[in-house]
């Protein structure tokens, strides 16, 4: 996991699918909100959150104070090995959800869901969305959420 503050946004180009390259996210104002960004590496089970990189965001959002039992914005972002992404899959995207962005910039996709965060949630999600853009090139690798933390990390 990378996190960078700065009171101007970072670049957010994606990296190559399936590489497991870190992007560099940016936060407005790192002393009242982070923005916590997931990359998919390693799956290892353990009898809390797994000992990967999605369990370490969730493990840190905790220590924050995050409250889990409200639902909330969840962010998951889809690299595209050809850039810019086929209608085509622009439009099944938009028929699964209602608020999807294109970042021609980052060239990513970024998909918003309210949903309760559980790490059965973000890891089925990503799933998803990768078995359905794969015939388009694309994976979901990435999900953030933005939150004002209660606590500072230790």
């Amino acid at each position: 996991m990378e996190r960078q503050a700065s009171s101007v946004p970072t670049s957010r180009r994606a990296p190559a699918p399936g590489t497991g390259a870190k992007r560099t996210i940016g936060y407005a104002e790192p002393k009242l909100a982070e923005w916590l960004v997931c990359e998919k590496r390693h799956r290892s089970p353990s009898s809390d959150w797994p000992r990967n990189s999605d369990g370490d965001v969730l493990r840190s959002m905790a220590k924050r104070g995050f409250d889990f039992s409200l639902p909330h914005e969840i962010d998951f972002n889809i690299d595209f090995q050809a850039w810019p992404p086929p209608a085509e899959a622009i439009q099944l995207l938009r028929s699964k959800c209602q608020d999807v962005k294109i970042y021609d910039e980052g060239q990513y996709v970024q998909l918003r869901i309210n949903a309760h965060v559980t790490y059965e949630f973000v890891i089925r999600t990503q799933a998803d969305f990768s078995e359905q853009m794969k015939a388009f090139g694309g994976v979901c690798e990435s999900w953030g959420v933005f939150y004002m933390p209660f606590k500072p990390e230790a």
